[in-house]
C-alpha cells in the first residue's frame, strides 16, 4: 500500500482501496472511518494530492458500509463517461456534434475523444467559448476539456447487507487533515494551473 502510485492507475488502485467497512470507534458505537482517517491510517496520504478525486475511495467505502461487494465490470479499463458538450459554445450556441468525435470503444465506454472543427472548416479552437457560471472564457487546450469529463472504471454493487462485528475494520481516530496543498507535487501542479488561468486570453472579438 505504500508503493508510490500516480496517473490513471490511481483512479483503479483508488476505487478498491477504499471497498471495505472501515470503521472507527466513538461514544455511540463504531462509525464509517473519514477519507483522512483511512489515507493517515494506511500512510498513503499522498493519494489525496496525486489524484484527480480523492474522495472516490469514500465512493467504494460508503457501499462497503452497506454491506455491498463492490467488483469491477468488464471490459477492465478506463472510460470517458460523461462529456459536458452543452457548456462549449460556437456563436453563443452548444457545438456541433459532429465536432464531438468519439472512439476506441462504444456508447458510454469510449476511451478517445476528439474535439473541434474539421481540418477544412475555417474555425479555430479559440473560436470556441466555454460557459463558466454565467460567464464565458476562450477554448485554449486540452486542461479545459479534462475538468468538464467524468473519467473511470466501470463497477458492479451487489444488494445491500448488514455489516457485522467482525467484519468492521477498525482504524485509529484521527483529527488532523490532510492539506494536500502542502505537498511537493500539488504545489508543481498549482502553479502551472495558476500559469495557465492568469496567461494572456485570445481576444475573440
Amino acid at each position: 500500500m505504500k508503493s508510490p502510485i500516480n496517473g490513471l492507475v490511481d483512479l483503479m488502485y483508488i476505487v478498491v482501496f477504499g471497498v471495505k467497512p472501515y470503521g472507527v470507534e466513538k461514544e455511540q458505537g463504531i462509525q464509517p472511518a473519514t477519507r483522512d482517517e483511512i489515507l493517515h491510517y494506511y500512510e498513503v496520504e499522498y493519494l489525496a494530492c496525486h489524484h484527480a478525486d480523492p474522495n472516490v475511495v469514500l465512493a467504494g467505502h460508503s457501499a462497503a458500509t452497506e454491506g455491498r461487494t463492490v467488483a469491477f465490470e468488464n471490459p477492465l479499463g478506463i472510460y470517458i463517461r460523461s462529456f459536458a458538450r452543452q457548456l462549449f459554445l460556437f456563436q453563443n450556441m452548444p457545438v456541433s456534434d459532429r465536432w464531438v468525435r468519439w472512439s476506441r470503444g462504444k456508447p458510454s465506454i469510449y476511451q478517445r475523444l476528439e474535439f473541434g472543427p474539421d481540418d477544412e472548416e475555417e474555425i479555430f479552437l479559440d473560436d470556441i467559448s466555454i460557459l463558466i457560471g454565467e460567464n464565458k472564457e476562450p477554448l485554449t487546450g486540452g486542461y479545459q476539456l479534462l475538468r468538464h469529463m467524468e473519467i473511470g472504471p466501470l463497477v458492479l454493487l451487489s444488494e445491500p447487507s448488514a455489516v457485522t462485528e467482525q467484519e468492521w475494520v477498525r482504524l485509529t481516530p484521527y483529527s488532523g487533515s490532510i492539506h494536500c496543498v502542502k505537498s511537493e507535487d500539488c504545489l508543481s501542479f498549482r502553479k502551472l494551473i495558476h500559469q495557465y488561468e492568469t496567461a494572456p486570453k485570445p481576444n475573440n472579438s
